[in-house]
């Protein structure tokens, strides 16, 4: 099924009350409706040994749930021959309804 077609389904449910919302999306069904994974294309990954060891990772993230979701943290951990680098990224992302 399309992303597109699947979150307008969820548009005619919004009528409902804030408490049974909560309970058909709980924080586990809510994890479920969104994926995080590395960006397939390009460049998703870059790394850099050379002086200061430094890394990019590129992510997708799919928001198939009927709500806006909030990413405001990320730990970030790269373990690659023997070298673990590891980051902490910390800024607000808004991800509305079906958006990638």
């Amino acid at each position: 099924m399309e992303l597109s077609a699947l979150t307008g389904i969820w548009k005619w449910f919004k009528w409902l009350p804030k408490f049974v919302l909560k309970r058909v999306f709980s924080k586990e069904r809510m994890s479920e409706l969104t994926f995080i994974d590395v960006k397939a294309r390009h460049r998703s990954v870059s790394l850099n040994l050379i002086n200061k060891s430094t890394f990019e990772i590129y992510f997708q993230i799919i928001n198939m749930s009927p709500f806006e979701i909030e990413l405001d943290r990320a730990e970030i951990e790269f373990n690659i021959n023997g070298a673990r680098l590891k980051t902490l990224y910390m800024r607000k992302t808004t991800f509305k309804a079906g958006e990638v």
